[in-house]
């Protein structure tokens, strides 16, 4: 997996060769790190740096606070552009939706 890992990686992974499905899962996942955890950790030092700044410790729960803000905002999008293409063949449920979320960002 390793061997595989470092050829999807450093290997020849150019426009015009053909995409592995590790490759795509790997692009996959620091997608999500990018929306989940980066935005929440940045929010998060922005305000243990303004809290310090005023003198103010902060708390676990305002971290929180933030991380449910970022998942709220992602389920809601989620939601919305999904509803907006879903046909008429299959009823829409958003369980799945805030399960590829929880998934995604968790």
């Amino acid at each position: 997996m390793l061997t595989q890992a470092c050829h999807d990686l450093y290997g020849t992974k150019d426009v015009q060769n053909a995409i592995t499905a590790s490759y795509v899962w790997m692009a996959d996942r620091i997608g999500h790190l990018r929306l989940g955890p980066a935005p929440t950790l940045l929010l998060c030092w922005i305000l243990c740096r303004a809290l310090s700044a005023l003198g103010i410790a902060a708390h676990w729960w305002e971290f929180a606070v933030i991380a449910g803000a970022i998942f709220a905002y992602w389920i809601k999008k989620d939601l919305k552009e999904t509803r907006g293409r879903a046909g008429d063949i299959f009823p829409f449920d958003s369980a799945d939706i805030v399960w590829n979320v929880k998934t995604a960002l968790l």
